[in-house]
């Protein structure tokens, strides 16, 4: 049997763990995309919108509700970060695109490279609160943002979103 003094010891694996599974939800492999070639934010968010359409469900047209999110305000951050997302739900399941541009493009006013397009579903998952927290963390470090347009796949990144987490302890 474990006693507590091992119970403390492995905890914070088994936290890590658990949040690192829970993390790995909201993403899809066939929605990361790497060194993607855009010229803009429109042709990008409308083949990005229609990519996603092929994998999951989606309820109406994903394109336009971005763009009427957009309108009330940016979704650009600094350090060369955007996270454009509906206004509402459009869909059964929350899912997170990454792409990363082989090239800055303007976005609103300020330049992005690395676009986190959230779709927000009616499942509304426990693990949407730690996302947005993780995503807070990186939008304040340049570095890790650097480090992330370097990630060649999917589990980089989320690995790199996961990087010295203090979430659930």
């Amino acid at each position: 049997f474990l006693n507590s003094k091992d119970i403390k010891s492995i905890k914070p694996y088994l936290v890590e763990r658990k949040l690192s599974e829970r993390i790995k939800e909201l993403f899809d492999e066939k929605l990361f995309f790497k060194d993607y070639e855009a010229t803009n934010k429109e042709s990008l968010l409308k083949d990005i919108s229609s990519k996603i359409k092929e994998e999951i469900d989606v309820y109406g047209d994903l394109y336009s509700a971005i763009m009427e999110r957009k309108f009330l305000a940016p979704t650009e951050f600094e350090n060369l970060v955007a996270i454009p997302h509906p206004l509402h739900i459009v869909s059964k399941k929350t899912v997170v695109s990454v792409i990363s541009l082989k090239e800055k493009i303007v976005w609103h006013k300020k330049e992005v490279q690395l676009i986190i397009l959230l779709v927000l579903g009616s499942d509304e998952p426990e693990e949407l609160q730690d996302f947005y927290q993780l995503m807070g963390d990186l939008l304040t470090e340049k570095l890790t943002v650097d480090r992330a347009l370097k990630c060649k796949d999917l589990n980089g990144f989320i690995d790199l979103l996961l990087e010295g987490s203090e979430i659930g302890d």
